[in-house]
């Protein structure tokens, strides 16, 4: 493994490390209401959405045999409150655009490296626009993002041509819930795919595309209203769509009432959806030998590799441990990524280009970003910085770079700021 430093130029370097559980507005409420207060493993999530959410936790010791070296990390947007729900991808030449919500101006934005500095524009500043985008970059390199406006109610997607954004409404009641936990991946004709969650009457992960006559929606799974606190079906938090290389979606998600990571894939023979649990806290034994796990999934992201299997990286809630899960065709396997407390929220992961997983998160007991590199069965984890800030770390998405580097973005929440992190990967 080598780092090259210096790769973009003119931006001033800062570390960063920890950020606060309360991180949007209702998500205090909403985590509560996930909580189920039975048994030991409930007193565990108890304890854990605490600390979380009064961001009561102390950074740890970080030595040099831990930090990955050569990390470069920048500041690109301290605009007062910023830098939320962050989206990353990469360009054909290896740079950043980053999608992100900013909480003052109540807009969407988006930022990308033109080879000098960061650029920063604004997509859509309709009144409170842009919570939970996703981006994707088509063969030309414009911009695709799928995004929630929480004025409007409504999923929005938007393009950018030669003239401009191109901003549509995607599924409108105006009474609440339509388009949160966006996932927008594009397809080999550059046609969008996306996945999202509606909260009305029910809970419900829905799918849809784009046609000549329009946006096509369909109902993947559904469960009851998020109103009751007991019950099955609440689908929430997370949903991570990729696309098989025939167009057809998969999906990974959360069922926050059963407290379990699911994936849905459709089946193009039959047009139907097929879904299954992947996880129930089972599949891997607790630490110190607690009873087994009861809410895995809330944080979750998929990628298919070149045999379109699934990689699966997951949250243990009750617990708070980072969980992997992978099909080989036959059989689930799983893996611990990181066991040790407090640590796997706002995960993302990608293959590099041997196909490796690796994988971007949050670690809440030392208040830093993590990445943790698969090396054939066992994980090798590193802080990318050791500033010891105590509220970094949320809302982060990592994207695999064509020379193999490696991008992260994130929330700084002591600073209010989005950050960026590069490490050259090869």
């Amino acid at each position: 493994m080598k780092m090259r430093q210096g790769t973009y130029q003119n931006i001033i370097p800062v570390f960063s490390c920890r950020e606060e559980g309360a991180e949007r507005p209702g998500f205090a409420a909403r985590l509560r209401h996930r909580i189920r207060a039975a048994g030991t493993a409930a007193a565990c999530t108890v304890i854990f959405a605490v600390s979380l959410l009064a961001g009561c936790g102390r950074p740890g010791n970080l030595t040099s045999s831990n930090i990955l070296p050569g990390v470069l990390t920048y500041t690109i947007d301290s605009s007062d409150d910023t830098g939320y729900f962050t989206s990353l991808a990469m360009d054909a030449n290896n740079n950043p655009w980053i999608a992100y919500y900013d909480n003052t101006a109540g807009a969407l934005k988006l930022v990308h490296y033109n080879g000098a500095s960061f650029v920063t524009e604004v997509v859509d500043d309709s009144g409170d626009a842009g919570w939970y985008p996703s981006l994707a970059l088509d063969a030309s390199g414009e911009p695709h993002i799928t995004y929630y406006d929480a004025k409007d109610r409504d999923l929005k997607y938007a393009y950018k041509t030669q003239q401009g954004w191109v901003i549509n409404t995607v599924d409108d009641l105006n009474i609440g819930g339509y388009g949160e936990y966006s996932s927008l991946k594009l397809d080999v004709a550059g046609n969008p795919h996306f996945c999202y969650i509606t909260h009305v009457l029910n809970d419900e992960l829905r799918y849809g595309f784009v046609t000549t006559q329009g946006f096509v929606l369909q109902t993947v799974d559904s469960g009851q209203s998020i109103l009751p606190t007991t019950g099955t079906g609440n689908i929430d938090m997370t949903t991570s769509l990729q696309l098989l290389p025939n167009g057809s979606p998969v999906i990974s998600y959360y069922d926050a009432s059963n407290g379990i990571l699911k994936m849905a894939q459709y089946d193009s023979a039959t047009q139907t959806w097929n879904d299954q649990v992947v996880a129930d806290g089972s599949e891997l034994p607790s630490p110190g030998n607690l009873p087994p796990s009861r809410d895995v999934g809330m944080y979750n992201s998929l990628v298919l590799d070149g045999d379109n299997n699934p990689h699966i990286s997951y949250y243990d809630a009750d617990y708070g441990t980072l969980r992997y899960a992978y099909f080989n065709g036959v059989i689930w396997t799983y893996q611990y990524i990181d066991p040790k407390g407090f640590t796997g929220a706002y995960n993302s992961i990608a293959l590099d280009q041997s196909g490796n997983p690796v994988v971007a998160y949050q670690d809440v007991t030392n208040g830093a970003v993590k990445i943790a590199f698969d090396q054939k069965g066992s994980w090798k984890t590193y802080y990318i910085d050791s500033s010891n800030y105590y509220r970094t770390g949320y809302w982060i998405s990592l994207a695999i770079a064509g020379n193999n580097g490696i991008g992260i973005s994130y929330r700084n929440a002591t600073t209010h700021a989005l950050v960026f992190s590069f490490v050259n990967y090869y």
